[in-house]
């Protein structure tokens, strides 16, 4: 049975990333963002992986755009807003190290 529902496909992404298989999930968070382009879990898990890709940049335009997207009370706002943080942190510091 195919995923039908965003919800589906999105969780499809989880079990792709679960069993190891980034860019797997890579293509299902992207597809799942062609359909909706702002669905939080997705834009938040997209930035996971673009973070450990070391693409900090691509990582934090994704949370900006779940931040400015989604409602307030959406759990993804806070923790997306950490992990903004994060990222800032870890790029000022490697600017101190260079």
């Amino acid at each position: 049975h195919r995923p039908n529902t965003i919800s589906e496909q999105f969780q499809l992404g989880l079990c792709e990333q679960d069993l190891g298989n980034p860019q797997g999930a890579i293509e299902v968070y992207d597809a799942v963002l062609q359909s909706n382009q702002n669905y939080p879990p997705a834009l938040y898990q997209r930035a996971i992986l673009f973070a450990s890709e070391g693409q900090s940049s691509s990582a934090m335009s994704l949370l900006h755009r779940l931040i400015e997207t989604a409602d307030e009370s959406d759990p993804y706002v806070p923790i997306a807003d950490r992990l903004i943080v994060r990222l800032e942190e870890e790029r000022d510091r490697s600017k101190l190290s260079n």
